[in-house]
């Protein structure tokens, strides 16, 4: 029977020289890995490809799954990065990674801000050994700013369970990891389920597949399904795709991509709690009530 793999100091340093928590867009790959050779999460953990963003997703639970369809999802949004490293030293600006105007802006690592706020950084030891360990956000999401091409924005995004957020130590050091994005200037969200209805949350784990499906629809195609809105609301899922199937005049098998990434992509606005039966009926919303049920976009956030 194989072992349980353990944190080690030589396991940070081995991942740090192999370029973990580097790169961006398809060249990112994330400090924390679905891998045999990494030490098991404790959530199911997904490993799939992601045709949006054009590489392996590493999600290390059903919740960050979840996460991940929720940010997909963000208007304007450019990439996501999961399991992101946080610094221990004094390092250049995150948004530096997309925009080289911001990499003379120097911010301070773990390191220092846990001596500033008073709370001991995590250390592992080994014997001799000994090494501190390495934060993680396990969401960084860049996105373009509407009023400006060349503008990004970060969103740093932490998914706990309710639990976590009992343990007086887990609270202390997800401080050092806010005060850490706010040095950066990037906007970080605490979510537990507290922050998004359960069953859109199914919905989202449901249809994922679907939003990362291999054959991505055109932007054309997305918008000839957006213009037939109005018919679809009030039907079953199942008529409602056969108006889009008509419609659009295209093949039954495809009608689900054009309508799940027609939905994502925000030009399509539906009441997520649809269930998995499918006769139960569409419901389009309002613009901002679409948008109220996904946490990132609104900034809902747990306070510590």
């Amino acid at each position: 029977m194989r072992k349980s793999k353990k944190f080690t100091p030589r396991v940070l340093r081995k991942w740090s020289d192999a370029g973990r928590s580097e790169g961006v867009l398809t060249d990112y790959q994330p400090w924390h890995q679905v891998t045999r050779s990494d030490p098991a999460s404790l959530g199911r953990s997904h490993l799939t490809f992601c045709p949006v963003l054009k590489r392996m997703r590493h999600q290390l639970s059903d919740g960050e799954q979840k996460i991940l369809g929720f940010a997909l999802m963000v208007p304007n949004q450019i990439d996501v990065r999961e399991q992101f490293k946080l610094e221990r030293e004094d390092h250049n600006n995150h948004i530096s990674d997309h925009d080289s105007k911001s990499n003379m802006v120097i911010n301070k690592g773990t390191l220092k801000i846990s001596q500033e706020l008073g709370i001991k950084h995590p250390e592992l030891i080994n014997g001799e050994d000994r090494e501190y360990w390495i934060f993680t956000t396990d969401f960084l999401v860049t996105s373009k700013l509407e009023l400006s091409g060349d503008a990004y924005e970060l969103i740093a995004i932490s998914y706990k369970s309710l639990d976590d957020l009992n343990k007086k130590r887990k609270r202390n050091l997800l401080k050092i990891e806010r005060y850490y994005w706010l040095l950066e200037e990037a906007t970080w969200l605490l979510l537990t389920p507290r922050q998004y209805d359960k069953t859109v949350g199914e919905t989202v784990l449901r249809v994922l597949p679907w939003v990362m499906h291999p054959h991505q629809v055109s932007a054309e195609l997305k918008k000839k399904c957006s213009e037939v809105g109005d018919l679809l609301d009030g039907l079953t899922y199942t008529k409602a795709l056969k108006v889009i199937e008509k419609n659009c005049e295209i093949e039954a098998d495809l009608v689900p991509l054009v309508f799940w990434q027609t939905v994502w992509s925000g030009l399509l606005n539906i009441d997520l709690t649809i269930s998995r039966f499918t006769s139960d009926k569409v419901r389009v919303l309002e613009n901002d009530v679409f948008w109220d049920q996904n946490p990132i976009v609104m900034r809902r956030s747990e306070c510590l």
